[in-house]
């Protein structure tokens, strides 16, 4: 069983929500989330690699990513940068 905490908008005090199916046992869900996280990166600031659709780019970071898992690579010298854009995403 998967629960979660409903979105803004949406939240009951009190309550929770029950997935009767978690979005891994779906057979669109990579490309869902692919969308979903492309999307969220783009307004980031980052752009796409038109030949490797799991990785996405701008002049200092890169980020790798296939289902759940997520790689970032950056040069240590823009560590400030990365921790800042990490507080965004959070």
């Amino acid at each position: 069983m998967v629960y979660i905490e409903l979105l803004d908008g949406f939240k009951i005090q009190g309550k929770i929500a029950l997935f009767l199916q978690t979005l891994y046992g779906l057979r669109r869900f990579l490309l869902f989330w692919q969308r979903l996280f492309i999307e969220a990166f783009t307004t980031l600031g980052l752009q796409s690699v038109s030949d490797e659709p799991y990785i996405i780019i701008n002049d200092w970071l890169i980020v790798f990513f296939f289902v759940d898992d997520i790689i970032y690579a950056y040069r240590v010298i823009d560590e400030p940068r990365v921790d800042d854009f990490r507080t965004k995403l959070m």
